[in-house]
């Protein structure tokens, strides 16, 4: 099981180089996260690191690299990118 999160890990980290290393709205590189520009079908905290993932591999323009802050703020309505 380590295996396979020490893999997650990298391949997030990897993903978060190719959508650009940095928030699109502050240009923060701390506490980046993929937020949804639109619904893929994936819902709630409970899906599993794997499965959002693989989600945003086969949506990649339905995502968005955000800072935590920034990404907050966009679900709220407070954020138009």
């Amino acid at each position: 099981m380590k295996y396979i999160s020490q893999w997650l890990n990298r391949k997030f980290e990897e993903l978060r180089q190719e959508f650009g290393g940095k928030c699109k709205n502050c240009q923060s590189t701390e506490k980046l996260q993929f937020a949804h520009l639109e619904e893929t079908g994936l819902h709630g905290w409970g899906r599993g690191k794997k499965v959002r993932y693989y989600d945003i591999i086969n949506h990649r323009n339905a995502y968005i690299l955000l800072c935590e802050l920034c990404h907050k703020k966009f679900d709220k309505g407070e954020l138009k990118l």
